[in-house]
Formats: C-alpha cells, structure tokens, sequence
C-alpha cells in the first residue's frame, strides 16, 4: 500500500543524490582553498564533476560515502541543536561559552574532525573489513577448521563481532584508559596556573 512517508523511490536516485553531493562539496572546496587558482571556476567545476563522477560510478567509494553521509548529518544535526541551546541559556555569548567549554574554536574544530575521521574510519571497516578478513563475512573456514563461537573470541570467522571483540577486550580496555589517565596527567602538567 502507498503512503505519503513512502520514501523506497528515492533509493534509486541514490547514485544521482551521491554525484551531486560530492560535485558540490568538491566544487566548494576548490574554491575556497584556490588550490587551482584564484579564479578558474571552469577548471574547478571540471576537476569536481570528474571526481563526483568517479565517486558515484566506482562501488566501494559511493558505498563508504552512502555510510558516513548519515552520520555526519547526525553529527551537524546535533552540533545546530547545542549552539540552539547554548544560545537559549546563554544569549549571544552562547557560541562563546560552547567554544570555551570545547577548549576553544580551533580546538572544536579538531573535535569535529577527529568525529569526522572516525565516521570514516568505521564506514571503512564496514565496507571493506569484511573482504579483508580471513574466511569474508562467512561463519566457517576455507581451510576445513571450525570455527569458535565462545563469547569474546575474534575468530568467528564474522567481521564485525571480531571487532567488537576486540575493542571490549580487557587489554584494549585497560591501554586506552592508561593512554586517557597520561593524557590528562600531560595536560594538568602543561598548563600554567597564574600565581596567587
């Protein structure tokens, strides 16, 4: 039955959605940072339409994109609603406060990017983890061996639990937070105090 929130017809223009998102936003780019000069707009145009082109007729590329395309609207979705509130409770020095409380501008701007790498980072691994483990996304071995299923094992032979395994496992657990215990040591350290 069709209903007006139907939206399954859109998913076939997801390669059109894809082509113009990359054009713009490599087109923006080009222009802003003047990498083929101050004003050669139909070099930039032609520079981004290849590349959207490329992206959005290659598979593995347009798939990680279609995998982090949400997450990042989550991501500015999220960031547009926490300037929304910090200026409700704060007025005009809202954006102010959010950015000290970040650490400062240039310093939320490395919290954005690192979130950015990340979202990259997992949209790799579910794309291409799969093909790069031993025995695929399959629950049995090519070599004839089993396969062991006990919780906590990163031999099952499925991608994504062995690297949920992982992570969880109490060594990775314990390393990142030793590494997050000396990363607030070293910043404790380094800041100055003023004397009083």
């Amino acid at each position: 039955m069709a209903t007006p929130l139907d939206m399954s017809l859109l998913e076939h223009f997801s390669g059109l959605f894809l082509f113009i998102m990359i054009f713009a936003i490599t087109y923006a780019v080009l222009g802003l940072t003047k990498v083929l000069g101050a004003e050669n707009k139909g070099i930039n145009a032609i520079v981004a339409f290849c590349f959207a082109l490329f992206m959005a007729l290659a598979s593995k590329p347009s798939q990680i994109v279609q995998g982090m395309v949400p997450w990042i609207g989550l991501m500015m979705i999220v960031i547009m609603f926490m300037l929304l509130a910090m200026r409700f409770m704060f007025g005009d020095k809202g954006d102010e406060t959010l950015f000290k409380v970040l650490g400062g501008s240039a310093s939320a701007g490395w919290w954005i990017f690192i979130t950015i790498i990340g979202i990259l980072l997992v949209s790799l691994g579910s794309v291409i983890g799969p093909e790069v483990t031993p025995g695929g996304n399959t629950n049995s071995t090519t070599t004839g061996g089993s396969v062991d299923s006990s919780p906590g094992s990163t031999q099952t032979g499925n991608w994504q639990s062995n690297v949920l395994n992982t992570i969880y496992h109490p060594k990775v657990l314990g390393a990142v937070l030793v590494l997050f215990i000396m990363l607030m040591a070293i910043k404790m350290l380094s800041t100055v105090s003023a004397p009083k």
